[in-house]
């Protein structure tokens, strides 16, 4: 466990300047002689494509201006990088008019409010296809690597068809739907979500048998699928300045609290079920970014939750083996490596929580919102844990007075950053 919060710690300090939830929306309709085109793409995900130099003044947003003056290079950008296959033979996608907005609300969701659009609309001059493939290596080597692009596909089938394009799968070819496309976002979103791996890593903390991990798992399975399935189908949801918060607090509160009662006496089950409904609206959240198909909700939603679960289980598993050979092998080392675990975990915690913070309460992201956030709740958790001892009998205050020392150093490190640069 103590390598894995390093892993995770690195990964915070590791994050780039691209944003988490990259998506663009393509519609295409085919018709007996042409194919009309609607591209619908966040104008950061166009302005961090640097070879595209759109960003003229480096606010990461885009002008009008900016869009006139670099035209030609997009237009040229996006017939080389979007292919469509009519039987086989490759046609360039080509655009001819732009303007900004989400176009058809139906095509950008509920992420239509959260960001910038820009709708790019062209048409390719060609006969219906039998069948229909489309290839995209639009904005993953130059840009955002996490990019999703959602298709649409109208003209092909009886009915509408669906597809799913990441840097892993740069093409779909229509006549099946994309089951197997959200399986695998889910299995990556929560591999690359240091927040939900976190939450489950201080869920070990509470673990010892079989039966006890059994019950987390199934328990926090069981919330979030509940929460996962309400939201995404739009029966109830949460703010994400809420939710996103809540998550973050949720790794520093069930951390201490194990780390307090031990994992003989804790049970993992109790914080798994009642945060893993929190959680839950997170992973909506992100599914709503990249939309559910009208016509094929529920098999997406299946198959995005599924993977969830294949990817949380390709995280726990391989620790799980590592802890129970380490106490094995090293029984008298086991209580260092759970204290310096512990240590990493809780600063990664304080970190997590002061950017969620900030991000979610503080509009024009001061400086300082971060490394204040952290300390605030960093001083609830030492008046919280008081003169408590581990069942090890390692005076937690001390501890967590530890991590938060080292959770303020990074954050006042990446708030002065910019103005040493």
């Amino acid at each position: 466990m103590a390598v894995a919060a390093v892993l995770l710690l690195t990964a915070g300090a590791a994050a780039g300047p691209t944003h988490p939830m990259s998506v663009s929306h393509l519609r295409v309709e085919v018709g007996a002689a042409t194919t009309r085109l609607t591209l619908v793409v966040q104008t950061r995900t166009l302005a961090e494509v640097t070879p595209l130099a759109l960003d003229l003044d480096g606010d990461l947003e885009l002008s009008e201006g900016e869009i006139a003056a670099g035209w030609d290079r997009l237009t040229a950008y996006l017939e080389q990088g979007l292919t469509l296959r009519f039987d086989g033979a490759p046609e360039p996608a080509r655009f001819t008019a732009w303007e900004f907005g989400g176009g058809d609300s139906e095509l950008v969701g509920e992420a239509s409010d959260r960001f910038r659009w820009l709708t790019l609309r062209g048409g390719i001059d060609r006969p219906a296809p039998g069948r229909l493939a489309v290839e995209s290596t639009l904005f993953f080597d130059h840009g955002n690597p996490d990019h999703r692009m959602f298709l649409a596909v109208t003209g092909v089938a009886g009915s509408e068809l669906y597809g799913l394009i990441s840097t892993r799968e740069r093409s779909c070819d229509f006549g099946a739907a994309p089951f197997l496309g959200y399986l695998g976002f889910g299995f990556r979103h929560v591999l690359a979500g240091a927040d939900h791996l976190a939450f489950v890593l201080a869920l070990l903390f509470g673990v010892r048998r079989l039966g006890a991990l059994l019950a987390a798992v199934s328990s926090f399975t069981l919330a979030h699928t509940l929460t996962l399935a309400l939201s995404a189908l739009g029966v109830l949801g949460l703010a994400p300045e809420v939710v996103e918060p809540g998550i973050a607090f949720s790794v520093v509160a069930v951390l201490w609290l194990h780390l307090a009662q031990g994992s003989e006496r804790a049970r993992a089950w109790a914080p798994a079920l009642s945060f893993g409904l929190l959680h839950g609206f997170g992973f909506a959240g992100v599914l709503g970014e990249i939309g559910l198909p009208p016509h094929f909700r529920l098999p997406a939603l299946v198959g995005f939750n599924l993977g969830v679960e294949l990817g949380q289980l390709a995280f726990v598993l391989p620790l799980v083996a590592a802890a129970a050979a380490m106490r094995a092998l090293l029984p008298q080392r086991a209580g260092d490596a759970r204290r310096l675990a512990g240590l990493l975990l809780g600063a990664f915690g304080f970190v997590l929580w002061g950017g969620v913070a900030a991000r979610s309460w503080f509009a024009a992201g001061p400086t300082w919102a971060a490394p204040a956030a952290a300390l605030a709740l960093g001083a609830l958790v030492l008046a919280a844990l008081g003169r408590r001892r581990s069942p090890e009998g390692w005076p937690l205050a001390a501890l967590a007075g530890a991590a938060l020392l080292l959770a303020a150093c990074y954050l006042a490190g990446r708030a002065l950053a910019p103005a040493a640069a």
